[in-house]
């Protein structure tokens, strides 16, 4: 299967998440040597400056390593995407990692083979994950054994956006065609739970993936067709 890595906003967010902790932490330390200054030199504004300064600093500092934790999750979900992908595909295969869309945001994959195009959006999340008429719940367990809520939002949503904006896109190229939108969750620990049927997306566990995409493979693209695609999506794809 051929890659082409388009974008790497979560590899930059996680680079910019770690230049962030590094500086808030030597912030930090600088207000401590402003606090002890200020005590030594008897100078209440400047221990109060340094004390505020120290509080702000180490909120940013525990934000940023609570954003490291959910964009290493990120990373972690595709590169295990990426590896299933390249072991079940043939070398006609083409899948654009982190392909952009105009909001910032970037599609975790994009494949393309010679039956049908897929929008796949991974998911790395543990716990319990369920999909109802209510929609979409994550349930954890904590370490006194209680359970709480995690922080799944609405991966439909994101799919559904993504689907619509590279739609809109390959229309403007004089394409169009049925896009297969997925949901796949990639962490070997989570319970995944689908009361509602999730259609016309696809939504499963990475190891139901192999199975699932052959199922889905007895459709085609006609040759000339995938061929347009293709060449749209590498004029996005190309620096």
């Amino acid at each position: 299967m051929k890659e082409i890595i388009v974008t790497s906003n979560v590899s930059e967010k996680i680079g910019a998440q770690k230049k962030s902790g590094r500086t808030m932490i030597l912030i930090i330390l600088a207000s401590f040597v402003m606090i002890v200054v200020g005590v030594v030199l008897n100078t209440t504004p400047l221990v109060l400056i340094g004390i505020i300064t120290a509080i702000g600093s180490g909120v940013a500092f525990m934000r940023s390593v609570k954003n490291l934790e959910v964009y290493g999750y990120g990373h972690e979900g595709e590169e295990i995407l990426r590896q299933q992908l390249h072991n079940l595909f043939p070398n006609d295969y083409i899948a654009y990692f982190g392909y952009p869309l105009k909001d910032g945001g970037d599609i975790d994959c994009v494949l393309l083979g010679s039956s049908v195009l897929y929008v796949i959006e991974t998911k790395h999340h543990n716990g319990s994950i369920q999909y109802t008429d209510g929609g979409w719940r994550q349930v954890k367990t904590g370490r006194r054994g209680t359970a709480y809520h995690g922080n799944l939002k609405n991966p439909s949503g994101q799919v559904f956006y993504a689907l619509h904006e590279l739609k809109s896109f390959l229309k403007s190229k004089g394409i169009k065609l049925f896009i297969q939108g997925m949901i796949t969750f990639t962490n070997p620990s989570v319970v995944l739970t689908i009361e509602k049927n999730p259609n016309p997306l696809i939504v499963c566990k990475i190891e139901d993936l192999a199975e699932v995409l052959s199922i889905e493979n007895k459709k085609t693209i006609p040759q000339n067709k995938r061929e347009q695609i293709e060449k749209a999506l590498n004029a996005v794809s190309t620096p």
